[in-house]
Formats: structure tokens, C-alpha cells, sequence
């Protein structure tokens, strides 16, 4: 856009017509409100401001892909052709000029430490959906000093603790631990750096004066001060407890969770925290619901689908990053079409690099920090979670056969304090994680097959008898399994299993399945099989049963053929004797 381009937009804007708008850039670019704010200004919920923003950058045309990035080039075109209208300094303070590239500049604030000021408005994601998080937050702040929120890449963590100190506190103290472990500034350092900008206080060299006089900077009680401390996890130790040279952590954690400073801390991180002199408690941070993502996706009105949204939100979990990264794809490629982007996609869940290293960056550390429950996490992806929504604590444990039993217990706990894998009683991989968990295991064709046989061997031993669908289901699991390695007899084998019921001592599976009202889920098991299993055990009793399911369908004539075929399948058995 060129400048005479601009002017004529900007004057469009302030006629009476957009009057509501013209409020909202006010509020917004001169004022530096956030979202909400500008709603609580304007006498409108946040979802308004948002959307307001939103068609105010659509009126100037730009054309970046996420929400962020429009909101960034508008104000770059503000700095750039109306110099008359001053852009408030703390809205994308980077984007100064025209030579600024399509991200923000790295900060020249030293490393790790925030300015005093309150932070750019948070806008990636527009912060949608949280309002449940933010009162829990707030109930958790009167029980708890020291409060970590954990959750997987992309969820929302730092967005979240941001927006809530923000608007709690008149100061907020930030301490970011970078990305990677070998550049996160030791506590010693970082307790000086926050004496001297944060409190204008000259550090002394011992850290436990430094440590004394923060304490008594943080016991004003007229003058509360929020803490963030966000990315924790390059600071842990494999397990899960902070790095031998960055132990002074556990210390600023003990003056943190002092009882009498009035501070709030927040914790991001992927993983848990185990400290060792302070209480930390843990709030899990789950993803965005479905309202949420269909806020987000408003602007997407050419082939909105309630189903694929609804399909994507659970596939990926609601995870905030990914809603945000599909939003771009759809509206740039699909021309908003969402039910065309996920008809492509709904099978590969990672074919776009930026949502495989979401998932990829946790499981490498895994791998590197934990490689029994790396193992672990890749064998579960083996397992379905669809008929069977949940694995139970045994599921697990039959997966670690080449752990030493006494160790057993403790890997699955070291899993389950990272963000990778759903904890409520029994677990969960979400299908995105499960992907990548599956394509890991496959490239390990042994480890396939023998997860594949442990678990099919687990589903088959767990249930002992068949009075529910439940029951059902779960036995049939097996099923998958062995057809997944191309064992069909062993799949032929599950369909043909007696247990017991109320009423029989002894029916096979294939009937069970029927009884309870699958029908085509039997049939469909048999005429994948019948083909490619060679026992005539086997054989003569699925197609027995696919002839007594024909007949129950109505097709008479396949019936009967099913049936013949099972006889033949019988006089043979009966002249192979090894055969079962």
C-alpha cells in the first residue's frame, strides 16, 4: 500500500459511518488499551474489541497471515505514511520503520529481564477462552505464593500468566529463561538485574543479602508485585528438579513463597516442578473449548463446517498455537474454506512442519533426558484410543518389557509429569501426539510388533467375561492390533475367543459382538480376514457366524454359501489334525 492508498483509508475511517471503529483505533494505537480494555470502554464484551480490530486491519488491506501479524503491519503503516497520528511506544515497540522484517526485532532490554512498563498488548492469539483460567487463577492466588501452569507448546501458558498479571498488579517482575539450558542465567545474576532495574537497588556480591533485600522488597504490602517466570523447563534436570548450576533458583523460590512478601508468582513450563524449599502447586492448563475456536475462525464464512472445526479442535486438543497456525492456512490457501483444508488434512495432523515441531521439540528432549519414557511414550502410540478411549495403568506397564520391573512404575511417572500424555485415573495421548508417537514407533519395525503383541495380549487377558458393550469393545481391541502387524490368524484367533457370560459358560467373541448390536462391525472384521487367515478352526467359525449375520440382514443367498463354506471348512480341520 502506498501512501495516497493509506489516506484515503484513514479518512474512510473517520467518517461518522465507522464511528465505533474510529473509537477503537483511538483506544488501541494511541492509548495502548488491550482488547480488553477497549471493551470495557466501549461497554462491550472482549470478543467485540477483537473483531473490531480485526475489520479495522481487513479495511487497510493487510494481508499478513495471522491475526499477529496483521495488527503489526497496520501499525507499520501507521509509523510509516501517518506520523501525525502517534502510535502509543508500547504497541509493537520493534516496528519502528520499513525496513522491519515480517517478525519483531529481538529486544534490546538485556537478556531475561522486562522493562517496568506494562508489555505490548497480547494479541497472537487474542486471548479468547480463558476466562475460566483467569478465576481460577485468581482463587488460586489466595491459597498459593508460588502457582505453575503447565501445559504442552502452543497451549497458552505465557499468554495466559501475562494477561492475568497484568491486570492484577501495577508491577510485574519478569524472569524468561530463555530456550535453551546452557544460556538461562543463574539466579545469582538474575536476583542482581532485578534489584538494580526493577527496584533501582544496588546489588550486593553475596546472594543471600540479595535474597534478604528482595524479600523486603516484595513485604509492601500496600504494593503487591507479580512475578512471572516463564519457560522454566530449560532450567530442569531430567529429573524434573533444577540443574546443579542453577540450584540458586530453589532459593529465590523459598523467599517467592515467603509468608510474609505479597508477591505472585506464576511458573510456565511443559513439565512439572519439584522444588525442594518452597510450595509450588501445579494448575493444569488444558486447551481451548470449541466456542473458543469458533470465535477465532469467524472471519472463515466460505465453507464453515461445524463438524471439521469441531473434528480440529479435538484432534489437536484446542491447542491456542495450532488454532492460529490452521486460521493462516485456511483463510491464504483455503480461501476460508475449512471443511475443504480438513477433507485434505484430517489424516495427516502433522504434514505442516510448524505443528510437528510443537509436538517434536518435547519428545526430543524426552528422548535425550529420559529414554525409558521416551520409549514408553512412542509404544503408546500404538494403541487406538476410539473404541477404548483410556489405557489403564497396567496398559502401561506391559509396554516397558524390556524395563526392570521395579522401575517400571517410576518411568510412567516420569511420563506423566511432562505435557505429552493425559493423566485422569487412566491415560491418553490426543491424536496429534499420538501421530507423532506412532510414526516414531514405526521406524523401529521389532518394537512395532512386539507393542502390538503386548497390547493385544493385554486387551484379550483383561476382560474375562462379556455382559456390556464395554466389555465388548475391549476385547475386540486385540483385534486391531494383530491385524496392524498382519497376524490374521491371532486376529482370527480374538473373534473366535470363548468367555463366559450370564448366561452361557462359553460364547465366542464374534457372537458377543452381535448379541450387543454390532453387526456390521462383525461382518466387517470377518470379510477383512477370511481371505488371509489359514486355520480352518478359524474359518469354519467366522463363517458360520458371517452366514448367521447374512441371515440376519437379509441376504439370503450369502448366507447360505457362508454356512456351506463352514462345513467344507470343518470336514477339512477334521483331516488336518494339528489344525485347531
Amino acid at each position: 500500500m502506498n501512501k495516497q492508498q493509506f489516506s484515503d483509508k484513514f479518512e474512510e475511517l473517520k467518517s461518522p459511518a465507522n464511528a465505533e471503529r474510529w473509537a477503537v483505533l483511538q483506544l488501541w494505537l494511541v492509548e495502548a488499551k488491550s482488547d480488553g480494555e477497549i471493551a470495557k470502554a466501549l461497554d462491550k464484551d472482549r470478543s467485540t474489541a477483537t473483531r473490531k480490530i480485526g475489520e479495522i486491519c481487513k479495511h487497510f488491506g493487510t494481508d499478513a497471515k495471522g491475526k499477529k501479524e496483521q495488527r503489526q503491519h497496520l501499525v507499520l503503516l501507521f509509523r510509516r505514511y501517518c506520523l501525525d497520528f502517534e502510535v502509543h511506544p508500547n504497541v509493537y515497540p520493534d516496528w519502528v520503520d520499513g525496513e522491519v522484517s515480517d517478525r519483531p526485532q529481538t529486544s534490546t532490554n538485556p537478556p531475561n529481564i522486562s522493562t517496568p512498563n506494562r508489555s505490548p498488548e497480547l494479541t497472537p492469539l487474542e486471548f479468547i477462552g480463558r476466562d475460566r483460567d483467569l478465576t481460577d487463577l485468581t482463587n488460586l492466588r489466595k491459597q498459593y505464593k508460588i502457582v505453575l501452569i503447565k501445559a504442552g507448546a502452543g497451549v497458552g501458558k505465557s499468554t495466559l500468566a501475562r494477561e492475568f498479571l497484568q491486570t492484577q498488579f501495577k508491577k510485574v517482575i519478569r524472569i524468561e529463561m530463555g530456550l535453551e539450558s546452557r544460556n538461562v542465567t543463574p539466579a545469582e545474576e538474575k536476583v542482581s538485574q532485578i534489584l538494580r532495574k526493577d527496584f533501582d537497588e544496588e546489588p550486593s556480591r553475596d546472594f543471600g543479602i540479595n535474597l534478604d533485600i528482595l524479600r523486603e522488597k516484595l513485604a509492601d504490602r500496600a504494593n503487591p508485585i507479580g512475578v512471572l517466570i516463564d519457560n522454566l523447563e530449560p532450567a530442569l534436570d531430567e529429573n524434573y528438579r533444577f540443574r546443579e548450576k542453577l540450584r540458586g533458583y530453589d532459593a529465590l523460590l523459598a523467599v517467592l513463597g515467603d509468608r510474609d512478601v505479597f508477591s505472585f508468582t506464576l511458573i510456565t513450563s511443559r513439565r512439572s516442578l519439584i522444588a525442594t524449599r518452597a510450595k509450588v502447586h501445579e494448575y493444569s492448563l488444558e486447551g481451548l473449548d470449541i466456542a473458543a475456536w469458533w470465535q477465532y475462525f469467524h472471519d472463515c464464512e466460505n465453507g464453515v463446517e461445524a463438524e471439521a472445526l469441531l473434528q480440529m479442535c479435538v484432534a489437536y486438543n484446542g491447542n491456542a498455537k495450532v488454532m492460529d497456525i490452521l486460521h493462516g492456512a485456511i483463510k491464504n490457501r483455503f480461501d476460508g474454506n475449512i471443511g475443504a483444508y480438513w477433507s485434505r488434512y484430517k489424516d495427516a495432523l502433522l504434514a505442516d512442519s510448524e505443528l510437528e515441531t510443537l509436538i517434536s521439540v518435547e519428545m526430543d528432549w524426552l528422548r535425550d533426558n529420559q529414554p525409558d519414557a521416551y520409549k514408553l511414550l512412542c509404544r503408546m502410540g500404538c494403541y487406538r484410543y476410539q473404541d477404548v478411549k483410556t489405557v489403564p495403568f497396567e496398559g502401561l506397564i506391559c509396554l516397558l518389557w524390556d524395563v526392570p520391573d521395579f522401575l517400571r512404575t517410576g518411568v510412567i511417572e516420569f511420563l506423566s509429569k511432562s505435557s505429552l500424555n493425559e493423566v485422569k485415573g487412566e491415560y491418553y495421548l490426543h491424536p496429534a501426539i499420538r501421530e507423532a508417537a506412532k510414526l516414531r514407533l514405526l521406524r523401529n519395525e521389532i518394537d512395532w510388533r512386539i507393542a502390538n503383541y503386548k497390547v493385544a495380549e493385554f486387551w484379550t487377558d483383561r476382560i474375562k467375561e462379556i455382559e456390556t458393550v464395554d466389555e465388548a469393545l475391549t476385547a475386540f481391541e486385540a483385534y486391531y492390533h494383530y491385524c496392524e502387524i498382519k497376524d490374521f490368524s491371532l486376529a482370527g484367533g480374538v473373534l473366535v475367543k470363548m468367555r463366559k457370560n450370564r448366561w452361557d459358560n462359553g460364547e465366542k467373541l464374534c457372537k458377543s459382538l452381535y448379541r450387543l448390536g454390532f453387526l456390521q462391525k462383525t461382518i466387517d472384521a470377518i470379510e477383512s480376514i477370511k481371505e488371509v487367515t489359514e486355520s480352518f478352526y478359524i474359518l469354519t467359525h467366522i463363517y458360520n457366524t458371517l452366514g448367521d449375520l447374512y441371515w440376519l440382514t437379509g441376504k439370503i443367498h450369502p448366507a447360505i454359501e457362508c454356512h456351506q463354506m463352514s462345513s467344507n471348512f470343518a470336514k477339512q480341520g477334521h483331516w488336518t489334525v494339528k489344525e485347531g
